[in-house]
């Protein structure tokens, strides 16, 4: 995936990030949420992201922006730990929802051990 692509379902945009997001994605990104209403849910899906640069941090703050004081949440999901870690310590978890890719019940774990433990980014 080389852009951002956004999906729609109700009241709800999710926005698949690519492997390698960078400033250079910011016309795709921008382009996916601009002309919704700043109530929707905004969800970041973050499966594919194995690199994230200063210039994405800053796309993430710009969609908190667009959001406001409007009903609008962002989630971060499909999070690696370590790309969850770097956004927590950011301080991005005042802004948005962060998820790793193994929160939810458990049911992404297979007999209880993490295939990403030794994940090299």
């Amino acid at each position: 995936m080389l852009e951002c692509i956004a999906r729609i379902e109700n009241d709800r945009l999710t926005i698949c990030l690519p492997r390698d997001f960078s400033n250079r994605h910011y016309p795709s990104f921008r382009a996916s949420y601009k002309d919704h209403p700043n109530h929707w849910h905004y969800i970041i899906d973050c499966l594919q992201v194995t690199h994230l640069d200063s210039g994405a941090l800053g796309m993430f703050l710009l969609l908190a922006q667009h959001i406001g004081t409007g009903d609008g949440h962002i989630r971060c999901i499909n999070c690696k730990p370590l790309l969850a870690k770097q956004l927590q310590a950011a301080g991005f978890a005042q802004l948005l929802t962060i998820e790793t890719l193994y929160q939810g019940g458990g049911s992404n774990l297979h007999d209880g051990i993490n295939p990403l433990a030794s994940y090299a980014w």
